[in-house]
């Protein structure tokens, strides 16, 4: 180090008067080297690299901790200030009650026709076969009983409420009924059928009427009566094998 005034050589670091002039010696503070700047550049921005991951770290937890998610409580009769949808409640209603004349999810368009025919055969010993023709859209009703020594009238009463049955509702259309009283053996004792086409030449109502009035439903058959019917639909005949 030199004395600033005279330029003499100060011995050491100690001296506080110039031993040349005796002027004070004012000594500076050494700064840093170049070597330590960077090295506390690269230390402070690893301090602030280390804090930086530490607050992201953190701060998820803070705000899950500090901030909590808001419960909507539809049946709470509490007042706040958000405005919650209300519940929705789906149901299915039942079904309107429905008229005595429809059918019910159970029955099918056959099985309420054999019910039908089975009350005009009430009775008797009887067998039934209803067959649905897909091509026709249509029925076709074949009805048995088994003679038991009753009267010719009563088996030709039971022959009109199987017709009017038949025919007396539209709503079922058929192809062709028949019907035929038989003897235990088997024995076709008398039989008669009537197609749809012969039969709706009559109105419902007039074939509602022939229940029960076996000798005018013979009479009018017996008019109508269609040799060698062509089709199923046009037949209309009575025929008896047996006296009695």
């Amino acid at each position: 180090m030199f004395c600033k005034k005279c330029g003499a050589r100060i011995p050491d670091d100690h001296t506080r008067f110039c031993p040349s002039c005796g002027e004070p010696i004012i000594r500076e503070k050494a700064g840093p080297s170049r070597t330590e700047k960077i090295l506390w550049i690269v230390i402070g921005i690893i301090i602030l690299i280390a804090a930086f991951s530490l607050l992201k770290n953190t701060s998820p937890v803070r705000s899950t901790n500090q901030i909590s998610t808001p419960q909507m409580n539809v049946n709470s009769t509490q007042k706040s200030g958000l405005k919650s949808r209300p519940r929705i409640r789906r149901e299915v209603s039942p079904p309107p009650p429905a008229p005595a004349s429809t059918v019910s999810p159970g029955q099918t368009p056959s099985s309420i026709l054999y019910s039908s025919l089975t009350k005009a055969l009430a009775g008797t010993r009887y067998t039934i076969e209803i067959r649905y023709v897909h091509r026709k859209k249509a029925f076709r009703v074949s009805a048995s009983i088994i003679y038991d020594n009753q009267s010719r009238e009563t088996y030709l009463d039971i022959f009109s409420r199987f017709f009017a049955i038949s025919y007396g509702d539209r709503t079922r259309p058929l192809i062709v009924a028949d019907i035929s009283l038989k003897q235990d053996n088997g024995k076709v004792m008398m039989s008669m059928g009537i197609g749809r086409k012969v039969a709706n030449s009559v109105p419902p109502v007039t074939w509602r009427q022939f229940s029960g009035m076996g000798p005018s439903l013979l009479n009018w058959v017996q008019n109508h009566t269609v040799s060698n019917p062509p089709s199923p639909e046009m037949a209309c005949y009575f025929k008896q094998n047996e006296k009695f």
